[in-house]
């Protein structure tokens, strides 16, 4: 046999078992790192969703389909429910309603019933003018002129942060609050009463700076 072929023959296996625990460990080491960037539990969001007027929520209960509705929340913050009747939901959790609406069948029409609800189309308000992604987006639990800012993108470099127009209906009358974000930002956490919180269907303008 020739001397070459004989020495490959034996070194190859060895090079193999050399090569390959290294191999594996690498393999391990990069699974390791890709699992910590990976979330450890899934937070399911419904429990924290808060109800608006405006929102259209989807109620299914299990077996019911007389009872599996959609409904939208009227101005007033109540849904009219089949049997139930007038429920106020307004600042309820989608959980809270959930098992306000296990009790109430419950307690007189169903044994166990299974509800599910989500909310199909979400509540908005429209960001406008010097921000840097203007449009329509969905109203979140507690949001504030500021949160609604930074949400968008922020604002551009000529944008006049101390005329940011507030536009809302309240009561069929269109008001128009003008507030200071450069004053709330700069003493932020002690006027913070002046951070107006996004209602449904508010409209934020952030005006150019003139000179």
């Amino acid at each position: 046999m020739n001397l070459g072929v004989f020495r490959r023959m034996v070194l190859l296996p060895v090079i193999v078992l050399l090569v390959l625990p290294c191999t594996v460990m690498a393999m391990g080491n990069y699974d390791s790192k890709k699992s910590t960037d990976m979330p450890k539990f899934v937070v399911d969001p419904s429990k924290d969703i808060v109800i608006f007027p405006d929102n259209v929520l989807s109620v299914t209960v299990y077996d019911e389909p007389d009872l599996s509705v959609r409904l939208k929340v009227t101005p007033q913050g109540t849904i009219n429910y089949p049997l139930l009747g007038e429920i106020r939901v307004t600042d309820l959790t989608v959980n809270e309603l959930t098992q306000l609406l296990v009790k109430g069948l419950g307690d007189k029409y169903l044994v166990n019933p299974q509800v599910l609800v989500t909310v199909a189309e979400y509540s908005s308000y429209t960001m406008f003018g010097e921000v840097k992604s203007p449009g329509t987006f969905p109203l979140r639990r507690n949001m504030t002129i500021i949160d609604a800012l930074a949400l968008c993108g922020g604002v551009t470099g000529i944008a006049d942060l101390n005329k940011v127009e507030l536009i809302r209906y309240e009561d069929g009358q269109r008001k128009v609050y003008t507030i200071s974000v450069k004053d709330l930002l700069r003493d932020f956490g002690k006027n913070q009463g002046y951070n107006q919180p996004i209602l449904p269907n508010d409209l934020v303008i952030v005006p150019e700076i003139k000179y």
